[in-house]
């Protein structure tokens, strides 16, 4: 089953997310994200991008920015958010 971890950062907030085909997206603290994307086999070959990328990278955007909402209706702002993804 394909997971999407995605790295998201607003200003100084740094949040990691990660999703499954079954449209959860939840939240990983940094550690947990480092286990997640270290290789159990460094061998292994890297794969296509599977044609759930965008729908994986949208339950992890949704939650991101509802994490957020908060923040920015007490009047933070915080500059675009810059996305990096790692599939599995």
């Amino acid at each position: 089953m394909p997971t999407l971890l995605t790295y998201f950062r607003k200003g100084k907030l740094d949040k990691f997310y990660v999703s499954a085909e079954k449209g959860i997206a939840r939240e990983l603290d940094f550690l947990t994200a480092v286990k997640v994307l270290k290789p159990v086999d460094e061998t292994e070959a890297r794969t296509a991008i599977p044609e759930q990328f965008y729908a994986l990278l949208g339950f992890n955007k949704s939650a991101f920015l509802e994490a957020t909402a908060a923040r920015r209706v007490r009047g933070h702002r915080f500059p675009q958010a810059a996305v990096t993804t790692a599939t599995s």
